[in-house]
């Protein structure tokens, strides 16, 4: 597929006085066209400016280039991996609530608490699958973040065998902590693969 990327001189004035301007500026556009407008927004969110008003576009042509800021390709086996991962760590905390796992960590709150930080670990947790699987930039970081959390939950529970809590005993609760941790090895292993490749095809 052709990409198009935007090359042009610009001067953006900001409202707390000052302007900050460059010449045969670049930026990676999604088609082949864009609107003085839509440049502007563009330019402003790229760059993460604050305080920015009015923006003066000048010189401004349409490249056949390729994009600088190509989206991460994550394979299939690496989606795949996550969101398994993903799935066997939420019927891990189904059976946590089988098992009252706040009692074990000694939550103030009981089972609200212990709701209420399972909302925003799996918010967080899918949130970090979505950039993976729409190949953003964090792809990779994301996926490791992933591996890292799913793999905590073999070792936290073995403390807690150790140290003679009997909960988590039967073969289906044993098998989602294993299951997890060795998917967590394995999404680390294709994590670095691919971060490795994407490094290679860079330089």
């Amino acid at each position: 597929m052709t990409e198009h990327r935007v090359k042009f001189d610009f001067v953006v004035h900001f409202t707390n006085g000052g302007s900050l301007s460059a010449q045969d500026f670049r930026l990676d556009i999604p088609g082949n066209d864009i609107s003085d407008d839509e440049l502007a927004a563009y330019l402003i969110r790229d760059m993460n400016l604050l305080m920015a008003g009015r923006v003066d576009i000048a010189n401004k042509q349409i490249v056949i280039e390729p994009h600088k800021r190509t989206a991460v390709r994550t394979t299939v086996l690496l989606r795949l991996t996550a969101t398994f991962n993903l799935v066997l760590a939420f019927a891990h905390q189904v059976d946590a609530a089988y098992w009252r796992e706040w009692e074990m960590f000694g939550l103030p709150g009981g089972v609200q608490l212990f709701n209420l930080l399972n909302i925003l670990l799996f918010g967080g947790l899918l949130a970090l699958l979505a950039n993976l699987i729409q190949g953003k930039p964090s792809a990779t970081a994301s996926s490791l973040a992933i591996a890292g959390v799913c793999a905590l939950i073999l070792p936290i529970h073995a403390g807690f065998a150790l140290a003679g809590y009997p909960q988590f005993d039967l073969p289906v609760s044993i098998a989602l902590m294993i299951g997890t941790f060795l998917l967590s090895v394995v999404q680390v292993i294709v994590t670095l693969g691919l971060r490795s490749r994407i490094r290679d095809a860079r330089q």
